[in-house]
Order: structure tokens, then sequence, then C-alpha cells
């Protein structure tokens, strides 16, 4: 076949020379074709997605042949020239060298000659495959439907989703384009007129639909031929949109279902409102507890129970629907509780089945807020009240028996013996009743919480201009930056600036335990904790939190140097609050020898012997491929030996093309982690000694652990993971371009 007659998003079979195809026309698998280079009319090679499998056909380095790759190495295919029929094409597997061969029985299998090769590819549609019949061949003869145009939608364009029936979906979309091709695009809530915008059209594992996400993998949806029409399927959770009779969409699993196309919004002026109101602040969610006038006057404190047994470390504020967050005339039960409208042992039943309950609905799904987020149980079934309104946070509560089921895990939530959450496989009944404390805030008219004014010194708000010549060759650090992935820029933060970032985290400490929680990765049990930053914070502890450590980056004049080298001068994004990295000590195997104890023994680099295998790069195990842009680590102790709680970094690891395919080819599998086998062996990593003041810079690929720290002193580190402006226009691209938010880097 000429590759000029595929189109990208067109449908496909695979056939032989021979006399046979892959299975009757009637039932053959149906590929989806995935223009990978297309410099030109034809494409230099393609990918090939099974049509309701949703993975990509790959051959592997031992020759095998499956349906669930991803859009990595193992899945692109080269097509060339047949060496047997004029005009026709073989497909070579790019990674593993491999060629495509349609067996007799209708299998396809990977060959390693050329001449073997035997398949070819064709549109499923009534035209002709190969100029004039060729002996042998058996081209396709009913096809069930033709390549379908996939409208070319633009970033920014408004759109209606509708259904093929006419059917028009209430809400008005802002569109994203995710990927290459214009295929892949996620869907901002505008609303419908005058509708305040809220987030991005989400499709969860679960086939629930809502307006909470972000840029992430569960909100990318791909466009797809079928019928004769266009239609929407959410690429991680695997469903197809639908718009219901009542002009509602749903998520289903059978794309024989789907109904769902898009096109412009018709209606300017509604869609003008709609933009104006997306593009306002969004308002912030309401915590506050409500007097009977409205006014805000204090934050009701709930707690859940089982059995007369309060469930310890979770105080819910109030109780969340999913899509309502950040609507300030959402259903809340803190109004409800401050009018009276529920009782004092079963608030939470009782308000929902008065005032949250959809028709019909026995299982309300919510969240469960608390001063810190929500409640959250995560991957590995570990509890925090640190979530956000994902899947791990989301809960269904049973109206007639009180159990609270998590549809993630498919467990109930219980309680251990030491009255702590778990799940479980059994319901329990709870109740949630208002504990007999609230939390006051203070109010401004308009009813919005009011921030007293702290002052903060001078000198943490000034913003330095970059020093370039404190940098010293500039030349070496490009070069050293790409060929090892990172680089060191000794005391590019004044003492007085990291000085005042390391005391404000020392000042925590005498805040108590609520003022810290225990590292919720795995990886890190039991050595670092996390800082709640702004847990029962005054004023004043607010103000010089936030302006201390966005300080620490903007007020440096070589760290802005740095930075603009790297990335251009103004592109960092704005800075966000940074991960507060502690290490504590740890027992080393020290040894005693015969002339009396060896004191320095800790500084061992032999003593960190885990694997070459034991690293990770950020975004792994949760499923987010490049999530910015520079990691930025600022050292507020002294590492300078190793075995401090060094960062532990792997050089050049950041273009090893096999780690890459690996990143790749399965950030979507759950099982992607630091301590998952299946990645590559790096071999020894490199531990990064740093004096207080000194920053580490490294690419976002880089492979990186956090190391032991067996020395007597708790390692203190600040984190920062910043994108280049315009980083979410260009993420599709980084992977085959690591280099591509780095100008000055070719």
């Amino acid at each position: 076949m000429n590759p000029s007659t595929l189109r990208d998003g067109c449908r496909v079979h695979i056939a032989s020379a021979a006399p046979h195809v892959v299975r009757p026309p009637a039932t053959a698998d149906a590929y989806t074709v995935k223009f990978r280079r297309a410099p030109g009319p034809a494409p230099e090679s393609i990918s090939l997605k099974k049509v309701g499998a949703g993975g990509y056909l790959r051959v592997t380095p031992e020759g095998a042949v499956d349906d669930k790759g991803g859009l990595g190495p193992l899945s692109e295919l080269a097509l060339q020239p047949h060496p047997r029929v004029p005009g026709g094409s073989i497909v070579r597997a790019e990674r593993s060298g491999y060629y495509l061969q349609v067996r007799p029985d209708g299998g396809v299998a990977a060959v390693r000659e050329a001449e073997q090769a035997s398949a070819v590819l064709f549109p499923m549609a009534p035209v002709v495959c190969f100029p004039g019949q060729q002996p042998g061949l058996q081209p396709a003869t009913a096809a069930p439907e033709p390549c379908v145009p996939i409208p070319r939608l633009q970033d920014g364009q408004a759109v209606h989703v509708a259904s093929a029936g006419g059917a028009v979906a209430g809400n008005i979309y802002e569109v994203k384009v995710r990927g290459a091709g214009h295929r892949s695009i996620s869907l901002k809530l505008l609303g419908a007129a005058g509708a305040a915008g809220k987030g991005y059209l989400r499709v969860t594992p679960q086939g629930q639909l809502d307006h909470n996400g972000g840029l992430g993998p569960f909100t990318e949806l791909e466009l797809q031929p079928h019928g004769g029409k266009c239609v929407a399927r959410a690429t991680k959770s695997g469903y197809y949109l639908q718009v219901r009779g009542d002009a509602s969409l749903a998520a289903v699993d059978d794309v024989a279902e789907a109904s769902a196309l898009l096109f412009p919004a018709a209606a300017a002026p509604a869609v003008e409102a709609a933009a104006a109101a997306a593009a306002a602040p969004p308002p912030q969610e309401d915590e506050r507890a409500y007097t009977a006038d409205g006014a805000a006057t204090s934050t009701a404190i709930f707690r859940l129970s089982c059995g007369g047994t309060v469930l310890k470390g979770v105080e819910v504020t109030d109780v969340v629907l999913p899509g309502t967050q950040g609507d300030p005339q959402r259903p809340s039960l803190q109004k409800a509780a401050a009018a009276a409208a529920v009782g004092e042992k079963k608030p939470l039943l009782e308000w929902l089945q008065r005032a949250a309950v959809p028709v019909g609905s026995a299982k309300p799904a919510v969240f469960f807020k608390t001063p810190e987020g929500t409640l959250r149980a995560g991957k590995d079934r570990s509890f925090n009240t640190k979530g956000g309104y994902g899947v791990f946070a989301q809960w269904e509560v049973e109206i007639e028996t009180g159990a609270i089921y998590s549809p993630h895990h498919k467990k109930y939530l219980s309680m251990n013996s030491d009255g702590k959450p778990r799940l479980g496989g059994a319901a329990v009944a709870w109740e949630l009743a208002l504990a007999d404390r609230r939390a006051t805030v203070a109010v401004r008219a308009g009813g919005a919480a009011a921030a007293a004014p702290a002052a903060v010194p001078a000198w943490l708000t000034e913003k330095a201009a970059p020093d370039y010549a404190a940098l010293g060759d500039v030349q070496a650090l490009l070069a050293h930056f790409k060929t090892e992935g990172y680089v060191v820029i000794p005391q590019a933060v004044a003492p007085r600036l990291w000085q005042a970032a390391k005391q404000i985290i020392n000042r925590r400490f005498g805040f108590g335990a609520n003022a810290w929680v225990t590292e919720d990765d795995t990886l890190n049990a039991n050595s670092q904790l996390k800082m709640k930053l702004f847990d029962n914070d005054n004023a004043q502890d607010r103000a010089m939190t936030t302006t201390a450590f966005t300080a620490v980056l903007d007020a440096s004049p070589k760290m802005q140097a740095a930075l603009a080298v790297l990335l251009g001068e103004g592109q960092a994004s704005p800075k966000q609050t940074p991960q507060v990295a502690l290490r504590y000590p740890q027992y080393p195997e020290l040894s005693e020898p015969a002339a009396g104890f060896d004191a320095d023994a800790w500084k061992d680099p032999e003593k960190d012997a885990r694997p070459g295998t034991q690293y990770h790069i950020d975004g792994m195990g949760q499923n987010k491929l490049c999530p910015f842009t520079l990691l930025v680590g600022v050292a507020l102790s002294d590492q300078t030996a190793p075995n401090s709680g060094n960062l532990h970094v792997f050089p050049r690891s950041h273009v090893d093309p096999a780690l890459q395919a690996y990143y790749r080819d399965l950030i979507n599998d759950d099982a992607q982690d630091e301590l998952d086998q299946r990645k590559p062996d790096l071999g020894r990593a490199t531990q990064v000694l740093l004096r207080p003041g000194d920053v580490v810079i490294a690419h976002q690929l880089l492979g990186h652990r956090v190391g032991m720290n067996f020395s007597p002193d708790i390692r203190y580190q600040l984190f920062y993971r910043l994108r280049r402006a315009g980083h979410a226009e260009v993420v599709d691209r980084i992977m085959s371009d690591p280099w591509t938010e780095f100008p000055n880097i070719q």
C-alpha cells in the first residue's frame, strides 16, 4: 500500500500479500493509525492502536507481538516498500527490528528477514489499496466504515458537546489541545451563559464524570472516527462520551453506544459571557459556619464515630459533593448545622437525605473536607487528610446503613483497634456528629474571611536581577547540564535567605504534632516528615512562611542567573510552595576497630548499597508524564559528606533510551515506582555534596532518589519544581526532544 493513502486517525486492518487476511473482513481486528513522524504527505512511521482494546500494537525485543503498548519506541512502526508487490508496503518495528507477518491461521507474527514479511496495511474503505490488482492480493471488499475526517480543533476554541441525534449538552467548553495532530484534547468547563468555569471534564476509572480535573491523564480525550461520525474516548479510563436524552453527559464503555461529537459553539454572546466568567478569579471554597442571616462566624468541627468510638486523626469541616467545590452556593453541611437544619447525632445522613441526594440515589458520592485537605486512602491504602478531589478521596455513603465505601479500592471505611482509619471488607455504620469545639474565623464585609495585615522584613520581598558574572563559565555550566543532566551552583542563596527558611522550619517544631505529618510515600516512611505549612497559623506566620520560601529563589541574584541561562530570562513559572524535605538520621552499621570507635565510619559511601534499579523520575506512580521542567534543590544543612541524606542522581540518565521507554510506556501503570524492578539498572548513583546555600538543578527526566542519612544531624532541604512558561503547550514533545524547553541547549 502506498503510505500516502493513510491519514492520521484513519482505521485500518492488517492483511497479507497471500490470499488470506487476519480474520474475515466482517470481524477483522481494526486499528487506528497514529502518525509518529510525518514531515510530508506520507508518514515515515506510525503506531497502530487496537480499536476497543485501548493499547497499541507492540513488538518486544524478543519478537513477541501484543496490543498492550503505549506511544513508546516498541510501538513505533516504519513503512517500507514491499519487496515483491509494487506499490505495497511492509511494516518494520523501529525499536526491535522485526517485520510483521500474517500467519496462515490469521495471527500476526514478528520475523527477522524482510523477505519473510507479508503484512500490509489498507484502509477499511471501498478504495483501491494498490495501483491495480496484484496476483494473490485480496483487498478489502466491504469496508465497515470510511475514514472519518476528525475536526481540527484549536486551542481556546469554544465548543458544545452534541450527539449525532442533535441533542446538545448545556455546557460550553474551551478546547485545550494535548497531542500532535489535534486528536488529543481536554475540555475546560465554561458553563452555560454567565456560569462560572471550574475545571476540566474528567472521566474517572469508575465511569463518573465531573469538572474537577486538571491537565492530567483522566481529562485527556482522544477523538476517533466511528460509524461515520467523530466520538470522544477518555484516554486513561477507556470510556466513551455519550449525550443522554436529557442533554447530560455520560460515560459508556461500548463504542457502539457513544454518541458524542464536538462542534463549535454557535451562540457567540453565550460563549463570550461564559469565557468572561471563566477568566474571573475562581470563588474561594467556603468552609465556615453560618448564622441565620448568612454571616460567617466560625468553622464547625465534625467527628466520625463508630459504635461510640471516635475515629482518630480526622476532623471534618464539611462534606463536599463532586463538582461543587469552589462554588459558594454549593450545599454545605456547615450552613445546615448553623441553621439547626440537622440534628446533633446523624447530621450527615439527615443532610444527604434532605438536601444533597438526587432522586433515586441511595449511595451519593462525597468528599470529607478537613482543615488540611480531604480524607484520602492512597494507592497503598494508607490514610491521610491531605487529599484533593481525586479518586482516592472520593467516598460513597450508603443512606440506609450509614456505611462509607471507597469505589476506587472497593472497600469500606473501617477502624483499627487503636481508633485509626483503615479499609475493610465489611460495612460499618458511621455517624458524623458535631464536635465540642469550633475554629474561629475572622469576617469582613461581604462575608469573606479576612487576613490581618502582617509585616515582613523588606529584604525578603526584594526581586533580584540575574547576576551572570557570579556564575562564572556559563558555557561550561550548560555543557555539564546537557551531558550529565544536573548542575550544582555553589552558594547560590545568601545566608540570610536560607537561614530565614530554616528558622521557619525549626519554629514549626514548637507548634506540636499537628504541624507535621509523616511522609506517606512508603519509600520514605519513618525517615522523613512533611510539613503542614499553614495549619492553624496566624497571619504573621503565614506571611513569613510564604515570603521567605519565595525569596529563596526571587531574592537570589546567582539563582536567578542560573534559571535564566537554562530557561531564558523571566521564563521560570511563578514560584509554588516548595517541598520541605527533612531526612532524619538512621542507624548505620558502624564498625569498632581495635583502636576504638570509628566516628567517621558512617561517611563510607559503600554503606548505602542500594541497587541501581532503585530510583525514580518525578511523575512515576502519579500517571504524570513530564509534570514540570526543573527540579531545584536548595541545601539548608551541611551535606558535604556522603550519607548525610544527600540527593542521589544518576548522571546521563535523562537521555537514557531504555529509561525513557520505561517512563513513557508505563506511565499509566500503577506499579511504576522506585522499587519496580523492570527499570533499567543504572549502576551506582552519585551523591550530590552540598553546603548550606548550595543549589542543585536537575532535568526533570533525570533518575534520582533520596539518600540514607547516617549522620548525627537532620538533613534540611527545599525542593522547588519549576515549569518553564508555556510548559503545557510543549509537554508532548519533551520525551522526543528533552531540550525543547532549553533555548540555549541544542
